[in-house]
């Protein structure tokens, strides 16, 4: 898939995207894991890196990562 997001006007590719998502996902507070939608919110105000729930859906499984309601 040649899949490629935008991030301040720039391209992100998936491999970029997972990158970013492992590093949220071990940042996050282990008691209150953040929701794929949570996530999503979270690439657009930090990073500005625009995709849908599905996508950091697709990414996090991917990248063999639990949803949030198994990782805390």
């Amino acid at each position: 898939a040649s899949d490629v997001y935008k991030r301040q006007g720039k391209e992100i590719s998936p491999n970029q995207l997972t990158k970013l998502l492992i590093k949220i996902i071990e940042d996050e507070k282990k008691s209150k894991p953040l929701s794929d939608q949570k996530i999503k919110k979270y690439l657009q105000e930090k990073y500005e890196v625009s995709i849908a729930r599905r996508t950091v859906a697709k990414y996090r499984q991917q990248a063999q990562l639990l949803p949030s309601r198994l990782r805390s």
